[in-house]
């Protein structure tokens, strides 16, 4: 019998309700198509990812994603904290005109060290916290082949063996 993944005490999820504002269906016309059918197995409710709690929308929630299309602001004020953890992944890369090259399989992640987002915390002292966030480095694309896994982040599933 498995049992479920603990969550420690000692961390709290984020509430983004008010940032969230694509359906399943926007998000999947946004990506790659061959995200539309993998959207629907991803977590939902209550989740623990390495110890870490985390509290996805629902399905049927209006706004279950957060798209990084455009500047996004989440207010933390009042967030006592010394780390800030992102559940996230990217779209598989592919050509704004000419598409993803056929001979170049979704999974087989490229280009590898693309800039993808900027993630600034402006703290309460008045200093400002950057990260640039890389494709395969800090994130990795929604699916994945084997040998294709990010460098500097760490996957939700535990390793297991088969």
């Amino acid at each position: 019998m498995t049992r479920p993944p603990r969550a420690t005490d000692l961390t709290t999820p984020v509430e983004l309700a008010e940032a969230r504002q694509l359906t399943s269906e926007a998000l999947a016309a946004a990506l790659h198509p061959a995200y539309a059918e993998a959207l629907g197995r991803l977590p939902v409710g209550a989740q623990a990812f390495r110890g870490i709690p985390f509290q996805f929308a629902d399905r049927s929630d209006g706004g279950r994603w957060l798209l990084l299309d455009r500047e996004v602001t989440v207010d933390l004020s009042g967030v006592e904290a010394s780390h800030v953890v992102i559940a996230h992944f990217c779209d598989t890369w592919r050509d704004p005109v000419t598409g993803r090259p056929s001979d170049l399989p979704v999974g087989w992640v490229t280009p590898v060290g693309q800039e993808l987002a900027l993630y600034t915390l402006e703290l309460e002292s008045g200093r400002t916290v950057e990260r640039t966030i890389r494709r395969r480095f800090e994130v990795n694309d929604g699916i994945v082949g084997w040998g294709q896994g990010a460098f500097a982040s760490v996957p939700h599933p535990v390793e297991t063996p088969l």
